[in-house]
């Protein structure tokens, strides 16, 4: 989660190397992200937008927006997920 510019950056992992890849928008201050357990979400939890923000994972590893962001009480920091 990128607080700086309320964005959230996707790496791949490649012969155990890490490399930064593109950045997605998410709402304001994101502040914690979670993958689901069947890989196939991410959520954002957005700090200053009081929201969580969804995203898909494509078969290519890039993040695609899932709707409007979800309102949340004041502040979220975190978000998890269970099977």
């Amino acid at each position: 989660a990128n607080a700086g510019n309320n964005s959230v950056s996707k790496f791949t992992i490649t012969a155990g190397a890490l490399s930064g890849e593109s950045a997605v928008a998410t709402g304001v201050l994101p502040f914690s992200v979670n993958v689901d357990p069947s890989g196939q979400f991410v959520y954002v939890a957005n700090f200053t937008s009081n929201n969580v923000s969804t995203y898909k994972i494509g078969s290519s590893g890039g993040l695609a927006v899932v709707g409007l962001a979800t309102a949340t009480g004041i502040a979220p920091t975190s978000v998890t997920t269970t099977q």
